[in-house]
């Protein structure tokens, strides 16, 4: 349970008292002049559909594509059973919803077709990953929604740890991969100055999507969130084709 972990994780950071994540085929069927090389290629073109469940499970990174050091626990998701101390509550401003919702779920949108989850752990700090499947324009819709979600909600006031907190969202810049691509870190202050920092990097690719999630106490470990979302792009793309 991702959001289990994310509270052990601050208790632990507080005992130390330190302050802190459908392509169409080419060429009519009945034209006799066109070109078989352009069919061909026309043909291996990847589908903008929906992935499967088991294409999503196998988009799923493994502990070889990070650094020396991470490994995946099997038990738990980023959207697993929570307490809701453990959850972000409804923000005030409606419009940051989507934030939200990434954070509890690690998805960019609920009505999903397929989907699939790891968590990869290093001590204290987390690098986790979600694989989703929507319709084309689904998906399309979602990235936009977020992408205006984060320009317009750099700070918004909601409720976590059993109190008030307050939330901050930057664009993040990362590597731009798939269809599209969105980078940002969320800060969720709260208590006595304990926060949770997570950095999100999103990716489309068709109809699918993947977010990779890097959330931090003592050390940021910004090169598994690298190449976790590098590897995460390779494996959405290659799971469509």
């Amino acid at each position: 349970m991702y959001n289990g972990i994310r509270r052990a994780a601050a208790v632990a950071f507080a005992a130390s008292a330190l302050a802190l994540v459908a392509a169409c085929g080419g060429g009519a069927a009945d034209d006799k002049d066109a070109n078989p090389s352009d069919e061909t290629s026309a043909a291996s073109e990847p589908t903008s559909e929906p992935m499967s469940s088991r294409a999503a499970e196998k988009a799923l990174l493994v502990d070889s594509d990070l650094p020396k050091g991470w490994k995946r626990d099997p038990q738990l998701v980023i959207d697993g059973e929570a307490a809701p101390e453990d959850l972000l509550a409804k923000p005030a401003d409606a419009a940051c919803q989507l934030l939200v919702d990434l954070f509890n779920t690690g998805r960019i949108d609920a009505d999903y077709k397929a989907n699939a989850q790891a968590v990869f752990l290093k001590g204290k700090n987390m690098v986790s990953q979600d694989v989703s499947a929507y319709s084309p324009d689904q998906a399309k819709r979602a990235m936009t929604a977020l992408g205006k979600a984060i320009d317009e909600c750099g700070t918004f006031d909601s409720k976590f740890g059993g109190g008030k907190a307050k939330v901050t969202t930057k664009p993040l810049e990362v590597d731009k991969v798939g269809d599209e691509t969105l980078g940002f870190s969320l800060k969720v202050e709260y208590g006595d100055d304990m926060v949770v920092d997570v950095e999100y990097g999103v990716v489309r690719d068709g109809a699918n999507t993947t977010s990779v999630q890097n959330n931090w106490v003592d050390d940021r470990g910004i090169e598994a969130f690298e190449k976790g979302l590098a590897k995460a792009a390779e494996n959405l793309r290659a799971a469509r084709d």
